[in-house]
């Protein structure tokens, strides 16, 4: 258990808990372990484990219930007495109240447990949007639960053996998505689900889902107002904090609106705004010119950070420790100094992330009325278009990307033809001797297609609930997590607020685009607050300069791979993709740099033969708490 736990100390420094607790039927003992780290009520009252009266509901919790001390007046007029100003003694408490169906009324992210000794069980909940995160595992007669994989791999009872469909699933889109992790027999718990263990089995269960559209008729501009209304609040709830907070501020549309919003609507003074860039200022990925006109136009206490080459390549191996798994993203780099630059200014962050997924924002989103008018083409002559492109065009240019995208014929295919970041073919020319023999394809589309079965949405609507369901989920707000959370910094994402997601699911998709642009409901929600041309700005993903670090990553991490050394990838396969560095620079930028985030976390958990250094966070940290039950 203490070794557990010092694998989470950097979530929180602030405080640590342990209680024990004898056998409770088919349950047996428990041990509930907890780091702290301090945003509400930050005396002692709020030490975690945390129990009712009697002592017969235990809790450990991990995030913010935004809507807590209108929950806590309805529990009091109900009788319950609270020791402290915390969410989550009103966790305890709902819990008491409500048993689990408690979760339907809370406002937040969050990760919590429940050991009830009551009834002999224990509940484990996730967010409905999967922004904070859940790790299991049931081995050996044991049941564990953390919020970093990590902390499960230092029992005795779990193997350090990597999940060869992970692998697959990984080469295939850059992110192992759904329950599945890199790690066998560790799963993550879904958004938006329940999990019951009862001492013989876990069973997972849904208690919220993405609602699909129905408002059509309403003016565009009453569903702007309302909008704006909702956005508006969710950011007004997402203050509450008993410790210096901040925002980031790219100069994109998204956290432009948050930022406005704060300083304009809510009026916040001198909000403290952050901004990530590079060393080449001239470079088409460094938007700190744009923050800083925004933040001087705004008023904010703006501050810029570069993220350098050396920053880049020399963080690696404490970047992957800190994700527990390899993410193929190449902004990471930037995003870590971003977060550890803003933590010596503030605790808490707001983000505009979550606004491109029910918003509409990506710009491939606009090709799906292609490809639905393109599904009366023959598919002989489709599937023939398709295969000549994958063989002959750059698997990394983006217009035979975007024809390919056309040609598909259903909403799974489409989604994964435009993710894809190795086709089946090149990974069959990557795997080593070592699992060639055992690999079986993920079937990724299979499980997708089994997943959207009894979903009603049909075209983008279809696109983008996989977008928010998987790579939302799985790939941006894990990366958000581990990394603001690394450094001791929590970052809170307004436009995730259920209500916001159910108002924008709910509306159709010509509200949200047009033509070529996406998001109109925000940009028609913020004019008022925004200049014109930060609310008219066209999407520009955050990007990195990734051919340059490159240049130092590919020597240092794959030129003597110990993935290649251990049989699982063959050096040719590498080879190849180093080969096509001159002749399809997005595909090398993309594809190499996925092999050496793999081979970074090969060595530093499967091998465990890579040094990390690690940050502590100062003391006085975020809110987290983090635990495992044994």
């Amino acid at each position: 258990m203490t070794r557990m736990l010092s694998r989470l100390q950097h979530r929180g420094p602030d405080d640590s808990g342990i209680e024990r607790f004898s056998p409770l039927g088919d349950l047996g003992p428990a041990v509930l372990g907890f780091q702290r780290l301090s945003i509400i009520d930050l005396s002692s009252a709020g030490r975690q484990p945390m129990a009712n009266e009697d002592e017969s509901v235990w809790v450990v919790f991990n995030g913010e219930i935004y809507n807590f001390l209108e929950i806590r007046v309805e529990l009091e007029t109900l009788g319950h007495v609270f020791r402290s100003r915390t969410d989550t003694e009103v966790v305890v408490h709902a819990y008491e109240q409500w048993g689990a169906a408690c979760v339907e009324r809370f406002n937040g992210m969050f990760a919590f447990a429940v050991l009830d000794r009551t009834r002999g069980r224990v509940l484990l909940v996730r967010d409905r949007l999967g922004i904070k995160p859940l790790y299991y595992t049931l081995t050996n007669g044991r049941f564990l639960f953390a919020s970093e994989a990590k902390a499960l791999l230092e029992s005795p009872d779990v193997a350090r053996r990597m999940d060869l469909q992970a692998l697959d699933e990984y080469l295939t889109l850059g992110y192992v998505p759904g329950e599945r992790t890199m790690f066998e027999k560790i799963f993550r718990l879904e958004p938006g689900h329940l999990l019951f263990y009862d001492g013989r089995t876990a069973n997972a269960e849904p208690y919220w889902s993405i609602p699909a559209h129905s408002v059509s008729a309403e003016n565009e501009s009453d569903l702007g107002l309302q909008f704006h209304d909702l956005l508006v609040d969710a950011v007004r709830l997402q203050l509450i904090s008993d410790v210096p907070l901040g925002a980031f501020l790219s100069g994109g549309l998204d956290s432009s609106a948050i930022v406005a919003i704060m300083a304009r609507e809510l009026g916040i003074e001198r909000l403290k705004t952050f901004c990530v860039g590079y060393e080449n200022r001239e470079s088409r990925h460094d938007e700190r010119a744009h923050a800083a006109s925004l933040a001087s136009w705004l008023g904010t206490s703006h501050h810029g950070v570069v993220c350098t080459k050396h920053d880049a390549v020399e963080t690696l191996p404490e970047l992957v420790w800190h994700l527990d798994e390899p993410i193929a993203e190449d902004v990471m780099p930037a995003y870590l100094q971003l977060c550890r630059a803003a933590r010596e200014e503030v605790t808490v962050v707001l983000t505009g992330e979550g606004s491109d997924e029910f918003g509409y924002g990506y710009r491939y989103y606009a090709l799906d009325r292609i490809r639905r008018r393109a599904r009366f083409v023959p598919s002989a002559i489709r599937g023939v278009v398709r295969a000549a492109l994958n063989r002959f065009s750059p698997s990394g240019e983006l217009k035979g990307r975007a024809i390919n995208y056309c040609l598909c014929e259903s909403e799974v295919d489409a989604f994964l033809s435009w993710w894809t970041l190795f086709r089946q073919d090149q990974k069959r020319k990557l795997y080593g001797d070592a699992v060639s023999s055992r690999m079986v394809s993920s079937g990724l589309c299979g499980q997708m297609e089994s997943l959207v079965q009894h979903r009603t949405e049909r075209g983008v609507d279809l696109v983008a609930w996989l977008e928010a369901r998987q790579r939302l989920v799985d790939y941006v707000l894990l990366r958000s997590d581990r990394l603001s959370m690394a450094v001791g910094l929590e970052s809170r994402v307004p436009f995730l607020d259920h209500r916001v997601v159910e108002f924008m699911s709910r509306v159709s998709p010509a509200a949200k685009m047009d033509g070529w642009t996406g998001k109109m409901l925000l940009r028609r929600a913020v004019a008022d607050l925004l200049p014109a041309e930060n609310a008219g700005r066209r999407k520009k993903p955050f990007g990195a300069p990734v051919g340059e670090w490159l240049a130092s990553a590919v020597p240092a991490y794959l030129t003597d791979s110990k993935l290649v050394a251990d049989g699982v990838l063959a050096q040719s396969g590498i080879q190849g993709v180093i080969n096509c560095r001159f002749t399809d620079s997005r595909r090398y930028n993309e594809q190499a740099w996925a092999l050496v985030m793999l081979e970074v976390w090969y060595r530093v958990f499967i091998r465990q033969d890579l040094e990390v250094q690690t940050d502590r966070p100062p003391q006085n940290a975020v809110i987290a708490s983090n635990r495992f039950f044994l």
